[in-house]
């Protein structure tokens, strides 16, 4: 999957949560809806920061927990 647009990103008042609203292409064909949550859990190294991936063909990747990287929300 790759992203060929974002229509939208929503983010929680707290600043923990956020989605990312799209339009994608699978294997470099297709336009597909995704939807991405993110959740920004912990700080960096504690391993905790989640994500999901959904798309309008049926895939859901269900939630996972990042194994490296670190999620980081900020408004502005």
């Amino acid at each position: 999957m790759k992203s060929i647009s974002v229509l939208a990103v929503t983010c929680s008042a707290d600043q923990k949560q956020a989605t990312i609203y799209g339009k994608a292409r699978i294997n470099g064909s297709g336009s597909y809806l995704f939807k991405i949550d993110v959740k920004d859990v912990a700080e960096p190294g504690i391993g905790k920061d989640t994500y999901r991936i959904l798309l309008s063909n049926g895939y859901d990747s269900g939630e996972h927990t990042l194994e490296s990287g670190n999620i980081q929300i900020k408004l502005g």
